[in-house]
């Protein structure tokens, strides 16, 4: 056999050979594989919303979104409003210094009344904010069913007798509650209050502010919505000081306050001021356990307590962080995303959606759940700056010996 005879021989086994292994072997096996890295996206968020935002963070994240070809992976970091607020302005105070580097878009997801805090106290011109609402709630009284049998009968303001037939007909008094944290029930003072109080802190929490601003109002009157004018203010600091006086310990965020509440029991506080989603959530886990029940009850003049995504977009070019923040925000807004906040106690924003049979209001209408009660709202956006200056006073007031 010839040497080119042999060598086309050769040829013809190496190519063959080579056809068989295009055909028959599975390339992706041996070469290196081209796996797109994750678009890490990372949101600040207040912890009152905890349990519906990682429920959502679950359901968003299964969709399957991406961005530029590149899965997401979102964190979200939850920090109490005074903390987050103050983050949110150091970095814009960094951003507008000539010689900074722009940093990446500010994404807080809270209250509308923390929101409207940041701003009253700060300056954060130069900044584009977007503020678009999530889910909507309003303040609630919750306390204990075995110490509401015995206190709710000196502190209604309208009920069909002396022991209400329903939770959901009692109508509290601001002033009723007042009299009962500083005497007893027949008139007389206590060294120790017999109504104990649990709220968040006021200078840490917008839903701590807001309850701050609730029973100022109540020293107003039975449905007073208007703030008191300068010197009329300041006589809200003993009256103030009398309800706050009887926490046993301030907590940094509502949903810390609802925690410690189940937790410590009758035997530290007696009635807490939450939003309604927290004290629905609280019902749920004493109806779970073996301890006391619980009962919720809605204040006549009541705060249209407002959750938003709150953005600043800074001057540098972040379009597929903006574009992944945009495709989370628009599922919490979804019929699915709402959906998972009713299962978690928190108002839609769509206006044709409604709860289901299963979600908190039908399961807790005999502790006073109510999906439709009937109260006067108060905006406290006017009213934020006057009422967190107050806050600090009293706050000061009861840290003095």
């Amino acid at each position: 056999m010839t040497s080119s005879l042999r060598n086309l021989l050769l040829l013809l086994f190496v190519g063959g050979l080579a056809t068989f292994f295009l055909i028959n072997i599975d390339l992706g096996r041996w070469l290196p594989s081209q796996v797109a890295e994750p678009l890490v996206v990372r949101l600040s968020a207040t912890p009152d919303l905890q349990a519906w935002l990682e429920d959502a963070r679950r359901g968003f994240l299964a969709t399957g979104t991406r961005v530029a070809g590149r899965p997401l992976s979102l964190i979200i970091d939850y920090e109490e409003d005074g903390v987050a607020s103050k983050g949110i302005v150091e970095r814009l105070r960094q951003s507008a210094m000539p010689s900074s580097t722009p940093s990446t878009d500010v994404v807080w997801l809270t209250s509308r009344t923390a929101v409207q805090l940041l701003k009253a106290r700060h300056r954060t011109h130069g900044f584009d904010t977007i503020v678009t609402p999530l889910a909507t709630t309003m303040l609630t009284v919750l306390m204990w069913e075995v110490r509401a049998r015995d206190v709710l009968p000196a502190a209604v303001a309208a009920s069909s007798g002396l022991q209400p037939l329903s939770w959901n007909e009692v109508d509290i008094s601001w002033r009723a509650w007042h009299k009962l944290s500083t005497t007893s029930a027949d008139g007389s003072p206590l060294q120790h209050t017999t109504v104990r109080w649990a709220i968040p802190h006021p200078l840490r929490s917008g839903a701590g502010l807001a309850s701050l601003v609730l029973m100022s109002l109540g020293d107003a009157g039975p449905q007073s919505v208007r703030w008191p004018e300068e010197p009329a203010a300041q006589k809200l600091l003993p009256w103030l000081g009398d309800f706050l006086r009887t926490v046993h310990r301030f907590r940094p965020s509502a949903r810390e306050t609802a925690e410690a509440f189940i937790k410590g029991g009758p035997s530290q506080a007696d009635v807490a001021l939450l939003p309604e989603h927290l004290a629905l959530e609280v019902l749920a886990q004493a109806a779970e356990g073996t301890g006391p029940g619980g009962v919720v009850l809605y204040p006549r003049v009541n705060i249209a307590y407002e959750y938003v995504c709150f953005e600043v977009n800074s001057a540098a070019d972040h379009s597929e962080q903006r574009e992944a923040v945009t495709a989370f925000r628009q599922y919490l807004r979804s019929e699915e995303g709402q959906r998972l906040g009713f299962a978690h106690g928190l108002r839609s924003t769509l206006p044709d959606l409604t709860p289901r049979p299963t979600d908190p209001w039908q399961r807790f209408n005999a502790q006073g759940a109510q999906l439709t009660p009937q109260v006067i709202w108060t905006d406290v956006q006017a009213i934020v700056k006057p009422a967190s200056q107050l806050a600090i006073q009293v706050m000061e007031g009861l840290e003095r010996p």
